[in-house]
């Protein structure tokens, strides 16, 4: 895994939990076009209630987001300036990476008015949050 300047149909993103027994370091968001193509669709919805001063954000299931832990300071030091980076990864990387103890389920996208959005996901068993830090559209889509 790498950190790439130009734009890829991956990025790492800064992820927490708040498991007292669990860990989770990062997560890594797959974000091609189709993924673009649902976003902006989704962006451009909200923005019809967007001045709603009582929205907080509209929640989506499903997700293409995957939460994971390490304790690889290489992969740590790629998030050490930004809460997010394009990268690029061999093929099989991200199956050798380490995912929290916790089955996790109910993948949620949380979009935000003014074109934010975060992922986050429960412990099937725990009912333990995991979740990204807030991502902004544009950044991404235009990168």
């Amino acid at each position: 895994m790498k950190r790439t300047e130009k734009a890829t149909d991956t990025i790492l993103v800064r992820a927490y939990t708040n498991s007292e027994w669990d860990r989770c370091d990062f997560a890594i968001v797959h974000c091609g076009e189709v993924w673009k193509n649902i976003i902006r669709k989704r962006m451009e919805a909200i923005q019809t209630i967007a001045e709603d001063s009582e929205l907080c954000s509209v929640r989506y299931y499903g997700a293409s987001v995957d939460f994971f832990q390490t304790e690889d300071e290489d992969i740590l030091k790629l998030l050490e300036q930004e809460d997010w980076t394009f990268i690029e990864m061999d093929e099989d990387e991200e199956r050798t990476l380490a995912c929290p103890e916790n089955r996790l389920d109910t993948y949620n996208l949380s979009i935000f008015p003014k074109g934010r959005f975060m992922y986050s996901a429960f412990g099937k068993h725990t009912g333990e949050e995991f979740w990204t830090e807030e991502l902004t559209f544009a950044d991404i889509a235009n990168g």
